[in-house]
Parts: C-alpha cells; sequence; structure tokens
C-alpha cells in the first residue's frame, strides 16, 4: 500500500486523520498481510523527518521506505541552492537515514524510488554511484525512460506529437474517429453503438434498406479504419527512426549490469561516495554456475585520473555476514553491510581481472533503428583484461569522465 508521494504528503493537520484510516485499513481481514511503503518524499531529508514522526504503533507495518534524491541544486542555480544542499542531502543526511532504519524499522527494504536529471550522463553517473554507495537501496528506480526530442531528461528520446501536431496519445482516439462514433478502429460496429450517427438504423427506412445502409457504412468505416490503421502504423515507425538513445542510457545500461538480481552491495572503505562493492552469491544471475563472486564499481567525474589497488585480500573481511546475506535474501539491504577495504595483503595465486570502463563524457545519442541488441558504444565502452602479479595485486586506472567496473576472480570468493 503506497501512501504518499512527493508533493501529496497529507499536511500536519491532516495526519491524524489520515492516520486513523490507516489503522482502520489494516485491521480489516483481508489487510492483514498488507505492508505499508513511506514515503516517496522529494529528498532524503524529507523522508528522515516523516520517518521520526511516524507513530510506534505504525512502525512495524512498514514494509518499504520510498525516497527520492533530489535537492535543490536540480532545479536552481548552485548560489540559491547552496544553503539547502546539506540540509536536503548531505553525508550525515545519508548515514541518519540508514541508522534510523536500521534501529526502529527492522532494517526495512530502502528503495531510491525516484530521480532524474537534465543535466547530462556525467551528472547523472556520478548521483547514481553516489546513492548506492552510501544509501546501500535494494532498487534504485529513473526517473523518466521516454522523453520528447531534445527534453535531456529521458534515456530514449522520440517524438511525443504527431505530424499534424496532435499529442501521440491521441492517434487511436483519431483512427476510430474516422470510422464514425460507435465504429471502433479495426472497422465494423462497436458494441452499443445503437443510435450512433454513422452507425445506426435510419428511424422509417424500410428494414432492407436500413440492412444495406449498414452493411455499406460497415464497408466504408472498415476500409476507413483499416487505412486509419496502416497511416497510424508507417507514422509510429517514422516516429521510431527518429527515436534516439540518450546519454543516460548507456550508465543505467552499464550499472544494470553491474548489479544483477541477487546481488548485494557492500561500501568500500576509501572510496567514500565515488564506489562500491557488489557481491554475487551463488545463485545469483552472474554467478550462477560459477559460484560467488565479487566486483568493484568506481565512479571518477574528475579532470584527472584516479588509481586504486585491488588484491584479493580487498574482499577477504568483506564477506556478508549472516544478517547481511538474509537482507539480500529479501531484498533488502542490513545496517550492518560489509565493508570492503582496498588493498592490503595479497595471495599467491596468479590470476586475471575483467575490466569495463564507459567513457560517460565521450557518449552521443545514438539512434535506434535497427533495435536496441544492435546499438554499439563505439569506442566509449572498452573492455579488458588486468595480469595480477605474483602478490595477488593489481594497479587500476580510472580515466577522467569515467565509469569503471572491475571483477574479481572466483577465488577471491574463498578468501
Amino acid at each position: 500500500m503506497l501512501l504518499a508521494e512527493a508533493g501529496t504528503t497529507p499536511q500536519p493537520a491532516c495526519c491524524p486523520a489520515v492516520l486513523q484510516v490507516i489503522r482502520a485499513l489494516l485491521q480489516q481481514p483481508t489487510l492483514q498481510r498488507t505492508c505499508l511503503v513511506w514515503f516517496d518524499q522529494f529528498c532524503i531529508r524529507d523522508t528522515i523527518g516523516d520517518l521520526t514522526h511516524l507513530p510506534k504503533d505504525l512502525r512495524p507495518a512498514v514494509g518499504r521506505v520510498n525516497t527520492h534524491t533530489y535537492n535543490s541544486s536540480v532545479f536552481f542555480s548552485k548560489l540559491r541552492a547552496a544553503p539547502l544542499v546539506p540540509f536536503q542531502d548531505g553525508t550525515l543526511a545519508r548515514k541518519r537515514l540508514r541508522r534510523l532504519l536500521a534501529r526502529k524499522f527492522g532494517g526495512v527494504s530502502l528503495w531510491v524510488s525516484e530521480f532524474g536529471t537534465g543535466r547530462g550522463a556525467l551528472q547523472l553517473a556520478r548521483h547514481i554511484v553516489k546513492d548506492l554507495a552510501t544509501l546501500l537501496p535494494s532498487a534504485w528506480v529513473y526517473w523518466q525512460a521516454v522523453e520528447d526530442m531534445g527534453a535531456n531528461w529521458g534515456l530514449i528520446e522520440m517524438p511525443m506529437q504527431h505530424p499534424d501536431g496532435a499529442a501521440a496519445g491521441d492517434a487511436a482516439a483519431g483512427t476510430a474517429a474516422e470510422a464514425g462514433p460507435g465504429c471502433d478502429a479495426a472497422g465494423g460496429v462497436a458494441a452499443g453503438a445503437e443510435g450512433a450517427a454513422g452507425c445506426s438504423r435510419v428511424p422509417g427506412a424500410p428494414a432492407a434498406a436500413q440492412d444495406g445502409e449498414v452493411s455499406a457504412v460497415r464497408a466504408v468505416s472498415g476500409s476507413a479504419s483499416s487505412e486509419g490503421v496502416q497511416r497510424q502504423q508507417q507514422e509510429q515507425q517514422q516516429q521510431l527512426a527518429q527515436a534516439m538513445l540518450h546519454p543516460n542510457y548507456f550508465v543505467v545500461q552499464f550499472l544494470m549490469q553491474a548489479l544483477p538480481v541477487g546481488s548485494c552491495l557492500c561500501r568500500v572503505e576509501g572510496f567514500g561516495k565515488q564506489g562500491f562493492a557488489v557481491w554475487h552469491p551463488p545463485g545469483s544471475a552472474t554467478a550462477a554456475g560459477a559460484g560467488a563472486r565479487w566486483s568493484l564499481v568506481f565512479m571518477n567525474p574528475n579532470s584527472e585520473k584516479i588509481g586504486f589497488r585491488v588484491s584479493a585480500s580487498s574482499f577477504g573481511a568483506a564477506h556478508p555476514t549472516a544478517a547481511t546475506q538474509g537482507a539480500a535474501a529479501q531484498g533488502q539491504q542490513a545496517e550492518s553491510a560489509a565493508v570492503v577495504v582496498v588493498g592490503g595483503a595479497a595471495i599467491s595465486r596468479v590470476e586475471k581481472l575483467s575490466l569495463h570502463l564507459l567513457d560517460v563524457r565521450g557518449l552521443v545519442p545514438q539512434t535506434v533503428q535497427g533495435g536496441l541488441s544492435r546499438v554499439q558504444v563505439a569506442g566509449q565502452w572498452q573492455k579488458g583484461e588486468l595480469e595480477l602479479g605474483v602478490d595477488g595485486g593489481c594497479d587500476v586506472s580510472v580515466p577522467p569522465g569515467h565509469l569503471c567496473r572491475v571483477d574479481g576472480p572466483s577465488c577471491w570468493a574463498a578468501c
């Protein structure tokens, strides 16, 4: 039961009445197993405020907490937003939210249920990684998958207007209208259309004549609607031919591949808000048949390259605790999530690392004429391997403006 959405949260004066209704609903036999999903607030600080003021008797009914991770800098200039951002979305606020969920709400699942930005792929990549690294959510949802051309917010951009200027959503209605009121777009007379102009019997006319006229109307309307459907399909194909994959699309695609179903997020000591580790337990989408393994994800938004060293011991002390594994199995993240330490002692087994680099700054829009499966990020998505030294360690260098993913060898899962 989703109780609120940003902008529709009940005002304080209305809250007692709303809470009474919620309590009454939860007592209904048919809703005994219903959980509450709160609060879909604009920013983390607002979510903390709502959770803090939620009555204790309703806390056990909360099955998930949703939050948006906007702040005023998304909509206003840096100068105007500067005083508000630390209050709305500071590092301490993010830590407080995780601590609050763990201590007072039983470590329920946390979703980042909305974020979007029209400021480009680099800003989006930086923000998603920050959310994943600091909040450890069990789901992260992008705001708008499809947008109009040039909007700069969507993952996919395509014309949202018909050639005649009507909204794209009016196409089916326009096609049906051509066949006459009461006639469906596929031709013929819709059920219950008697009395509608163009499809009804004519009062006072002979029955045979009426039947003939109706047949004629059906033939004409069927032909017109058939032509209308064909024209609509052609227009849709033209729209698809103009569709573009925004650079945002490739950022989300890269991170989705790094976070398969069943994986678990862990903090990385030394990465801060710029990176995190991913634990792929046995049975997860990428570990199926290959055993458990680790991955590292790092975002370098700076103008200079950043390097770090990884080894088996980077993950040896980072196996999820029983509590964390149980939470991951339920799509949750425990507050005591494992902490990965980058660097340290190594092992004497030579293996290879799989390296993926995405040049976020170099991304450009791509057409989808040949289908999504044929889209190539030429030169922007680099894949390779890194040799581990005899000491079991390896240096990783992340160029400016790049997303990086390092997949550890299967032996690291046993460290």
